[in-house]
């Protein structure tokens, strides 16, 4: 049986600060914490040491040397060589995650991002302006308390050295190792086609996973996630295939035309779609192409309005199951824009969809074993009434679940591109 360590690493970004050079003496946290280093160095880029991410990779980095000392001292029973890693993290973790990759690639067996999908990030940026007429609410803190907002520099020429230091679109080619990216098709932040400004671009290995109907947290993903990454990853350390498909997207006609080769057994097929749903009444009602769970609408025409959101409701996604057909002798799993309902023109919606596949795994965890772990984790907290455990998902890495690319259509968007500071700070 195989045996693994694992480690937690809190606090990256070290959080809250105040910095001594913020005029607002604001204590910040997470993307604020990340914007006020943005802005400094878009003011003064002599000084890239002042972009947090540095720092946030250097103490992952060394969380790695930590653990691999700290077993060979204190655990030489075990008899563990610690040479590989597989390193996962969400959100900033998650960019912190692609970039840990990058530095140190012999040790970091594999990477699993997760709600981290702006890469590549300005041009993704202005994908996300042109969809919206502005800029999710979950930016905010790119917008307010900095000498200028964020989101009317991306187009600065100091933007473009702060891409080639830390976003991880720049350092693909050192990025070879196995990768799992884990999306949420309700992400507040990003949207669910983000990938096409850089997946195809990414090397080999990948793996992709846009979980349905959950968002930047993955609370509701995780009983996807979690078996997801746990067969991804037990079998990345085992050396054994993980199963892999292939997919085209044909943009300009609306079509996924995904193919799996005869000798890979399949658990189960489905595609998953859902509606765009928002509506800018400050320009005479011009719907958004937008997929996020919630945005500032008000009125909220998507769902139920509270404390100035609006739960975008009409933008849950639904499924069904879809069959193969034979071509050059080989499963092919088609889906078009035309399979389903088409959306509304006046006003105008958006339709997303992806196809979604589940994999037989024989390297999983059942029986025994997963036995094993229940019991173990229920010792552990057992005796503290303030902990509840509901027990581990029912397939945990039982299979392996990869998605295709979201495709959207009609290929159109409901805003021209902005540049510089007409890109504006309009929150919605």
């Amino acid at each position: 049986m195989a045996h693994f360590i694992s480690q937690e690493v809190v606090w990256i970004p070290n959080e809250q600060i105040i910095f001594a050079a913020d005029s607002f003496n604001k204590s910040r946290t997470e993307d604020a914490v990340i914007a006020f280093t943005w802005d400094h160095f878009l003011n003064d880029p002599s000084q890239p040491n002042w972009l947090i991410r540095f720092p946030m990779v250097k103490a992952s980095l060394r969380a790695l040397d930590t653990i691999t000392d700290f077993v060979n001292t204190n655990l030489p029973h075990l008899g563990c060589q610690l040479d590989y890693y597989i390193v996962a993290g969400a959100s900033k973790r998650g960019w912190t995650t692609w970039l840990v990759g990058a530095v140190d690639p012999v040790r970091v067996k594999a990477i699993v991002p997760i709600v981290l999908d702006a890469i590549n990030f300005v041009p993704v940026m202005h994908h996300a302006y042109r969809s919206y007429g502005g800029w999710s609410f979950a930016l905010v803190d790119y917008i307010e308390s900095l000498d200028m907002p964020i989101t009317s520099r991306f187009d600065d020429p100091n933007m473009i050295l702060l891409q080639e230091y830390i976003d991880p679109y720049y350092y693909r080619d050192r990025l070879t190792m196995p990768k799992l990216v884990v999306n949420a098709v309700l992400d507040e932040f990003q949207q669910p086609d983000d990938t096409h400004y850089w997946w195809k671009d990414m090397p080999e290995p990948k793996h992709f996973l846009i979980v349905p109907n959950a968002e930047h947290t993955q609370i509701t993903g995780v009983m996807m996630v979690v078996p997801s990454i746990a067969a991804f990853a037990l079998a990345t350390f085992l050396n054994k295939p993980v199963p892999t498909f292939t997919w085209d997207l044909d943009v300009d006609n609306g079509k996924i035309v995904a193919t799996v080769e005869n000798n890979v057994s399949i658990h189960g097929v489905d595609v998953w779609w859902a509606y765009s749903c928002g509506v800018n009444s400050w320009d005479s009602n011009r719907t958004r192409r937008d997929f996020r769970i919630a945005h500032k609408d008000n009125p909220c025409y998507c769902g139920i309005g509270a404390d100035n959101y609006c739960a975008n409701l009409a933008s849950l996604w639904d499924r069904r199951s879809l069959q193969p057909t034979i071509v050059d002798g080989k499963r092919t799993y088609t889906v078009s824009y035309e399979d389903f309902d088409p959306p509304s023109t006046n006003p105008q919606r958006w339709l997303a969809f992806m196809i979604d596949f589940k994999f037989d795994n024989p390297y999983g965890l059942f029986g025994d074993v997963k036995d094993g772990i229940n019991k173990f984790i229920q010792n552990k907290i057992g005796k503290n009434p303030n902990v509840y455990f509901g027990g581990l998902p029912e397939d945990l890495g039982g299979y392996f679940e990869f998605t295709s690319e979201v495709m959207i259509w009609p290929n159109s968007f409901p805003y021209e591109d902005c540049f510089g500071a007409e890109c504006g700070g309009r929150i919605l």
